[in-house]
């Protein structure tokens, strides 16, 4: 059987047979599909309950006199109301009731579910904030080390080729490759008098060397940030440590610089705190 419509509910008093639990299954389960989404038969519904609920309980207390029986038609239409009278007021009451409690819920209990839910939403985006803070440390940690492992690999090369040449023996291409990174040693323009640092990169060079004197022992680490002349971001070195000379001496991928004018900015690290000592013009030319 279908859906019933409300046409039909009306029609064939579906709503008091089926509270008197008159009605066959297929029409029962045919009406319960339907009142479960209609607001306004599942209210005529409980209404209808509770009406005949209070019915059977009138006559089981004995309001309603079971051996009562009216003179004329105009005397049993009149006690009929009587009787009905007390069956009204409690109707009225169990409703008056549960608007009450509908009231309650709705203005007590819900902005508070919605309270609890917004907090345990704020609590996992805030958690899934950490975690992802977290995993970019890790990355950022991560970059450092092979920034740092490549740089050791770079002086490794030079000195091993300078010792070759040294000892007149042929020296390894690959390490010469390597040692032959382009690099320069940056210096403050007001600390130099000159304008500016250039760094001349040949074509097909994969990474070059920054290097920057620092004071050894007041700071820990330092961070060093590339940017270009209209303060656009183009490379940023976390944690960088000197070597024992007092020299940050910083990896920059080739592909990442074009011929132009740049900023470096240099920050000492302590904890969470962190101050800007020094900053360097440079000039990168690509050949």
């Amino acid at each position: 059987m279908g859906a019933m419509t409300h046409d039909q509910i009306r029609d064939s008093e579906v709503i008091e047979r089926y509270v008197l639990h008159k009605l066959p299954p297929a029409e029962r389960l045919a009406f319960q599909e339907h009142f479960f989404e209609c607001d306004e038969c599942f209210e005529q519904t409980n209404v209808a309950a509770r009406f005949i609920a209070g019915v059977r309980d009138a006559s089981r207390s004995g309001v309603l006199a079971a051996n009562y029986v009216p003179s004329n038609e105009a005397g049993a239409l009149t006690s009929r109301l009587r009787m009905l009278r007390p069956l009204l007021a409690f109707s009225f009451a169990a409703s008056l009731l549960f608007a009450v409690a509908l009231a309650w819920l709705w203005f007590s209990r819900v902005p508070e579910l919605r309270r609890e839910i917004a907090s345990e939403r704020g609590a996992r985006q805030e958690s899934e904030k950490e975690a992802q803070r977290t995993l970019e440390n890790s990355r950022q940690q991560l970059e450092e080390k092979q920034r740092q492992l490549e740089i050791e690999r770079a002086e490794g090369a030079r000195l091993k080729a300078q010792l070759d040449q040294i000892g007149n023996r042929p020296p390894d291409k690959d390490l010469i490759a390597l040692a032959n990174i382009p690099s320069v040693t940056l210096e403050s323009s007001r600390d130099s008098g000159t304008t500016e640092n250039q760094l001349n990169i040949p074509a097909r060079t994969k990474k070059v060397l920054l290097s920057i004197p620092v004071e050894l022992g007041r700071f820990p680490t330092f961070m060093v940030q590339i940017l270009t002349k209209s303060q656009r971001p183009v490379d940023t070195v976390m944690a960088a440590k000197p070597n024992r000379r007092g020299s940050l001496a910083v990896s920059v991928p080739a592909g990442r610089l074009e011929s132009g004018a740049y900023l470096v900015k240099l920050y000492g690290r302590k904890g969470a705190q962190q101050e800007l000592l020094a900053e360097y013009d440079l000039r990168v030319v690509k050949k």
